[in-house]
């Protein structure tokens, strides 16, 4: 899992991710690098997408649990 890492969050990190992409990988950071996923993922905590904002608020709540 280590090894996906980089290009998990360079997907979850690129504006040129495409949105079901970016919407399949937000999960992602958490299940391999709960403590990193924060900070990978906080830029898109006030995505002007609702399905984004709220994918990426879903996943840090299943994080912290």
């Amino acid at each position: 899992m280590d090894a996906a890492w980089p290009h998990i969050a360079g997907l979850v990190t690129s504006a040129e991710t495409a949105k079901n992409v970016l919407l399949a990988a937000i999960e992602a950071p958490v299940s391999i690098h709960p403590s990193k996923a924060p900070e990978v993922l906080s830029d898109l905590l006030n995505a002007e997408d609702e399905d984004i904002a709220a994918a990426i608020h879903e996943a840090l709540a299943h994080g912290r649990r």
